[in-house]
């Protein structure tokens, strides 16, 4: 279905009880369709979220403000350039593998903070605690998500239960996004790999290198290299 479709059938949708939520996958289009949907007197957030990707400036000017998927361009031509690179390097070589990058980050701002939600669905504080329990325990190499649901009070099910509802991520995911988090921001300084292991709680430098590359499919000396990303 394409946009002018789409924001046609909106509001027969609305009527019958959905979208939820809808994702357009350019910020400029979903800024358009924010402002057919003040036209056609659709609530964007209370009737539907809207949410579109690059996280470009505008996003946080208008009203209600777009939320968005940021798109990782420096790390995109990193990796086109080290791509390129080995090619010329060996021209016999086989084409390089597709890569994963990451952070993928999405920006929430007010055009989804859905209204229509259940009561049991909205944040609470349980996730935004464990998260800053696993920031500050991140040095701690024998940290378990079981030790710190019991730290919080709570049994690792329950952790477990509204971690997923409230920020869409496991506890192991987040106890790894955020030792990731740190290594990253560790990575742009002169900090060595074994300083950076010990410092997100890996025994060694190669666990970590093991452990980053599977996150974001390149090796940590590799993403030092990446543009505005090394020391």
């Amino acid at each position: 279905m394409g946009q002018k479709e789409a924001i046609k059938a909106l509001p027969a949708l609305i009527e019958g009880g959905g979208p939820v939520g809808i994702f357009v996958y350019q910020d400029r289009q979903a800024l358009y369709f924010l402002e057919d949907c003040r036209h056609l007197g659709v609530r964007i957030p209370d009737q539907a979220g809207l949410i579109g990707a690059e996280d470009v400036e505008s996003c946080a000017q208008v009203k209600p403000s777009l939320s968005s998927i940021q798109t990782p361009f420096t790390a995109m031509i990193g990796q086109a350039v080290l791509a390129l690179h080995r090619m010329v390097s060996n021209p016999r070589a086989p084409a390089p593998e597709p890569v994963r990058l990451a952070p993928i980050q999405a920006v929430m701002r007010e055009s989804t903070a859905l209204q229509v939600l259940p009561a049991a669905a909205k944040p609470s504080d349980l996730a935004q605690r464990f998260i800053d329990l696993v920031t500050a325990t991140a040095e701690q190499q024998t940290i378990s998500v079981t030790t710190l649901a019991r730290r919080l009070d709570c049994s690792p099910r329950w952790l477990q239960t509204c971690c997923l509802r409230q920020v869409g991520r496991s506890p192991i995911e987040i106890l790894i996004d955020e030792r990731m988090n740190k290594a990253r921001l560790l990575l742009a300084t002169s900090a060595s790999l074994s300083d950076i292991a010990n410092a997100c709680g890996f025994a060694n430098a190669s666990s970590f290198s093991h452990a980053f590359n599977r996150k974001h499919g390149l090796a940590p000396h590799l993403w030092r290299q990446l543009p505005g990303t090394g020391a």
